[in-house]
């Protein structure tokens, strides 16, 4: 998808992810849970991009066609 993407549409990384991977967590939880896979996945291939609404249709049309084809 990033490589779709590139010079077409600026993407960026999702914040955050897990958050029971992320290093302070570990001062609030001592159990860590690998059961987590919806946040996984998402901390491994989330991706956002932006939204204006001064996308025109054209603009709004090829966002579309990358991520539906």
């Amino acid at each position: 998808m990033v490589e779709k993407c590139k010079r077409k549409i600026e993407i960026r990384p999702i914040v955050g992810g897990d958050m029971v991977i992320q290093p302070f967590f570990k001062k609030y939880i001592k159990e860590i849970y690998p059961n987590n896979l919806n946040a996984k996945i998402i901390h491994e291939q989330g991706l956002y991009f932006g939204n204006n609404p001064e996308l025109t249709d054209k603009e709004m049309d090829e966002i579309i066609d990358i991520f539906t084809k």
